[in-house]
């Protein structure tokens, strides 16, 4: 594996089993972040490493010479990427009667864009060298925020340490009520679920009270590293 990944990732998709088993090539000090934010178990089963191999195999997803077993390279830099991930990003966005989590994650010098697809599969886009995970972060956000259509916007960071770690984002009219996570601690993966499926900010979350696409946008930019607020919405 590669320690600084050069060229862009094209799209993977990847099933649990052959994700885990690609992870299983990786060296494994630097996984505990994919397995956390992913809902991995930390020691696969021989049964889904050999799954995992098998379907890999099958559809050229690795090469096997003289008993040695390699990713092809665009696996090998989803593989890298997640065994050295550092940061990490959720973004639940719910509308039109569905809700989805988006995972942006740094790691290696690159940064992934991480789908969710039906049975159990997992997409991987990765950006162009050089594009930092805020901006990635931002660019994601922006036209989500512009569409009426996006009802609820979640955003969680992992491994930025800021003065909060998450906001949400409740569409109301023309603009947004905001509330945020205080603190450096994030959300643990199903409580952003549960927040992206409606689930309204409660206990624990400081009112933001009403403002523009661009607070949200603001508010998002400080919880990635990305920014400062800018005004600020109204209570």
């Amino acid at each position: 594996m590669t320690s600084t990944i050069a060229q862009p990732v094209p799209t993977v998709a990847l099933s649990l089993p052959e994700l885990v088993y690609l992870l299983h090539l990786a060296p494994a000090d630097g996984q505990a972040l994919t397995r956390e934010r992913l809902q991995l178990v930390a020691e696969p089963d021989q049964d889904v490493l050999r799954s995992g191999l098998s379907a890999l195999a099958a559809r050229a997803g690795v090469g096997i010479t003289r008993g040695s077993i390699r990713p092809t390279p665009e696996n090998a830099v989803v593989a890298a990427v997640l065994a050295t991930a550092q940061r990490w990003v959720e973004i639940g966005v719910a509308g039109g009667g569905r809700s989805e989590v988006v995972h942006v994650v740094e790691g290696s010098g690159a940064v992934l864009i991480v789908n969710r697809r039906p049975l159990g599969v997992l997409e991987f886009a990765g950006l162009r060298p050089g594009v930092a995970i805020a901006a990635a972060v931002l660019q994601i956000l922006t036209p989500l925020s512009a569409v009426d259509a996006t009802g609820r916007v979640v955003v969680n960071a992992v491994g930025f340490g800021g003065p909060t770690a998450a906001i949400h984002g409740v569409r109301r009219g023309a603009g947004w009520t905001l509330a945020r996570w205080p603190g450096a601690e994030p959300l643990v993966p199903d409580d952003v679920r549960r927040a992206a499926d409606g689930a309204n900010p409660t206990t624990g979350w400081a009112n933001l009270g009403h403002g523009s696409a661009a607070d949200l946008l603001s508010w998002a930019a400080i919880t990635v590293g990305g920014g400062a607020p800018a005004g600020g919405p109204s209570a």
